[in-house]
């Protein structure tokens, strides 16, 4: 097994500095919800999920407690939520499943035969989800639930063990398909019993589960714990991915110990048994939210920081930032960008633009995204990000109304001429013309090369290289140049335009720099 402590900081990535675009190249938008909340629930339950079939079709995942509007099945505490529209934005099916207690649908896997297996956690002993392991208590078990193509249910199945004699909560996050056709699923879990194998040595571990997608029998289930791990050190698997090169897979997770978080990612087998592992630690809180599988054995991951403000900082960070970064296939970071304005800016996932770029969906309450006030329609609004191979941004989308609108999915039509869009919303202007009440699901068709994608400048102000060991180049700033440190004093400056300017900062300490102009603020690491 391989073992990799990495503690990082982190590089820089382009602020937008244009105006606003209008939104005509939405092909169509849907609200869809009851009174109630849609999603309901909290963390990864309370996000929209979305995927297509090959045949062109699209998923939606969501949770909810409503029972009118789109929601006519009288519902009890919180149920799934599944929908498939066509490519036109109609809708072919809904469907509400759960029982009693709280169900949480987490993630949805698209099949060859145009139907999906939905899967999540549930502590109902009813309805969908008899014989729960740990019925008397309430306690959760994962599920599965299989669908064909025409909305019908093939079946349904909990996963897990009891409290007996320890344990009993039991919860799938994410599922994929393999290539041999087989559903397999992470999450975490602290039985051993049950559907769980006896393993002492493990406390709240994460939880590796393959299935036959015919019969939802287990085929391998096992737990899995990080180095350090303890009755102290949690261990999540959050998201898997197969791997483009080999058998196996690639996951992302987090270690939360004494409440601080570190990105756990781990390389599995295609039975499930480790790998290798890499703990990526910082003194910032870190929560992370997306993977993608890279040709080359690596993945790019997606995650959010928080920065905690000192004396003077607050101007130059603020919030939450998106950090984007790459791996190789031993688990070693390669390259690394974060985004993100004076305020919170989340994101939620990523997925290939299939020509060496990348989608990100999020959300941003940050004013200075875009310069003027009008682009702000609310708070958080919408927020689309596109990332070239370099992960570099390369274009920004904002969009919403005045109250809360959150981008939480991505992805593209099968022939990857069209982006479609999830979240959802309780705004009913601005960019939405419809709310139910509470929180909508919100879905969108939108057209990869539109205009309304806000194109980053290229005659903004350019540093490289970016991380430095003591010089680099700007290029194309205006007015003057200003480096400030982490506590907000002023290192560097110099007045004028400049074209193409060498800057020492060699006798500089170590660490992360703000770069501004008149033209462009930025931040570069000092290593």
């Amino acid at each position: 097994m391989k073992q990799k402590i990495t503690f990082f900081l982190i590089l820089i990535l382009s602020i937008s500095t244009g105006n606003a675009q209008t939104f005509s190249d939405t092909t169509w938008t849907r609200t869809m919800g009851g009174t109630l909340n849609e999603p309901h629930g909290y963390m990864l339950e309370a996000r929209v999920s979305m995927m297509t079939v090959p045949q062109g079709d699209i998923y939606v995942l969501t949770n909810t407690k409503s029972s009118d509007g789109w929601l006519n099945a009288p519902t009890q505490n919180q149920n799934a939520w599944l929908i498939k529209m066509n490519a036109q934005g109609d809708t072919l099916w809904t469907s509400v499943f759960g029982g009693s207690g709280y169900d949480a649908a987490t993630s949805i896997a698209p099949l060859p035969d145009g139907g999906c297996a939905v899967a999540g956690f549930s502590q109902s002993n009813d309805g969908d989800f008899p014989n729960n392991h740990d019925a008397d208590l309430g306690r959760s078990d994962g599920f599965i639930v299989r669908f064909d193509a025409a909305g019908n249910k093939l079946w349904s199945k909990l996963y897990g063990g009891s409290s007996n004699p320890v344990g009993g909560i039991d919860q799938l996050y994410d599922i994929i398909v393999n290539p041999a056709g087989e559903l397999v699923c992470v999450g975490r879990s602290s039985s051993i019993n049950g559907d769980l194998p006896v393993d002492f040595s493990k406390f709240v571990a994460s939880w590796f589960l393959s299935v036959n997608a015919t019969t939802g029998a287990i085929i391998e289930s096992r737990r899995l714990a990080g180095p350090g791990h303890d009755e102290n050190n949690l261990c999540d698997l959050y998201k898997i991915e197969n791997v483009k090169q080999g058998e196996g897979y690639i996951t992302v997770g987090t270690q939360t110990e004494n409440f601080s978080n570190t990105i756990w990612t781990v390389r599995l087998a295609a039975d499930g048994t480790k790998m290798w592992e890499t703990k990526i630690g910082s003194n910032a809180d870190v929560l992370v939210k997306g993977i993608w599988a890279t040709n080359s054995g690596g993945a790019v991951l997606v995650s959010n920081l928080q920065y905690v403000a000192t004396e003077n900082t607050e101007t130059l960070i603020g919030g939450y930032d998106i950090w984007v970064f790459e791996i190789d296939a031993t688990g070693t970071i390669i390259q690394q960008s974060l985004f993100g304005g004076t305020s919170h800016d989340i994101g939620y996932g990523i997925i290939s633009d299939n020509e060496g770029g990348y989608y990100i969906p999020a959300h941003t309450i940050s004013e200075d995204i875009y310069p003027t006030t009008d682009a702000n329609f609310g708070a958080p609004d919408f927020l689309l990000l596109h990332l070239n191979s370099a992960l570099d941004t390369t274009a920004t989308y904002r969009m919403g109304g005045s109250d809360s609108d959150v981008l939480n999915a991505l992805t593209l039509s099968p022939d990857a001429n069209a982006l479609y869009m999830a979240g959802y919303s309780s705004s009913s202007d601005g960019f939405l013309h419809q709310n139910y009440g509470g929180r909508d699901v919100w879905v969108a068709k939108f057209w990869e090369e539109s205009t309304s994608l806000h194109r980053i400048d290229a005659d903004k102000m350019n540093i490289y290289p970016n991380p430095t060991k003591g010089t680099f180049t700007v290029e194309k700033s205006l007015g003057f140049i200003e480096i400030y440190n982490a506590l907000g004093r002023k290192v560097f400056s110099k007045k004028g335009s400049f074209s193409r300017l060498q800057v020492d900062v060699s006798y500089l300490p170590k660490g992360l720099y703000f770069v501004k102009s008149k033209n462009k603020k930025t931040k570069i690491l000092i290593n």
